[in-house]
């Protein structure tokens, strides 16, 4: 009797699953991520749409340099809607 062709792929859906099962279950980090904490006088920011540093910077009346500082770790470059960073306060 013929084998269908899918049938071929049979025995590579094992594995499949296997690494699926690895990758959900043990890669990843099952405990929520600590909330970010931002130093005295600065407050979480989520990054809107269309937003840059020099924008965020500018609407809190701070340099590019100042809100760094706050974020060394940000890229300018590859800002990304919904990251959050911290922003001095506003009073």
């Amino acid at each position: 009797m013929e084998r269908q062709s899918w049938q071929y792929l049979l025995p590579l859906l094992f594995p499949l699953a296997v690494l699926l099962y690895l990758y959900q279950f043990l890669g990843s980090n099952s405990s929520s991520p600590e909330p970010m904490q931002c130093g005295e006088n600065s407050v979480v920011y989520s990054v809107k749409p269309d937003e840059s540093c020099w924008a965020i910077a500018s609407e809190r009346g701070v340099t590019v340099a100042d809100l760094m500082k706050l974020n060394p770790h940000m890229d300018c470059e590859v800002l990304k809607v919904g990251e959050m960073i911290c922003v001095p306060s506003v009073e």
